[in-house]
């Protein structure tokens, strides 16, 4: 899998109170040479730098209540070189069964759009804000 890297770094805000901030997914000091963080995996101390590193920690992530009640987390799906991701706002019923973002209705208005303009499916990047589904969503 290839390396995948955001198009811009992470901003915080001075004064912002976020949990990145204090995640143990932080970002480590970057090498001066480097426009983007490094991010180390808090279970094994190695550098997250692949989509399969990040849908491993969405997997076994418990920062929040969310966990708690999923049956597949959602990390996403596409290729790390995507020129297009869609990103939705959360999981939802089918999505956390199938552990796959927009597989629903959403999904198949989706693939209908995508097909027609040309695009295929597995050309996008396609994944949720937040991984886990949020209760009666």
């Amino acid at each position: 899998m290839e390396s995948w890297h955001p198009t811009q770094p992470p901003v915080l805000v001075e004064g912002a109170k976020t949990k990145a901030r204090t995640s143990p997914h932080r970002a480590k000091a970057q090498d001066p040479g480097s426009k983007y963080p490094e991010y180390t995996d808090p279970t094994k101390g190695t550098l997250i730098d692949t989509l399969e590193d990040i849908a491993n920690l969405v997997h076994n992530c418990t920062d929040c209540p969310l966990h708690q009640g999923r049956t597949k987390a959602v990390p996403g799906e596409g290729p790390a070189n995507a020129e297009i991701m869609f990103i939705a706002e959360g999981s939802e019923a089918n999505e956390d069964k199938e552990g796959r973002p927009f597989v629903g209705m959403a999904g198949k208005l989706l693939d209908e759009f995508l097909q027609s303009v040309g695009i295929d499916r597995n050309q996008v990047f396609i994944t949720n804000m937040i991984k886990c589904r949020a209760p009666d969503n």
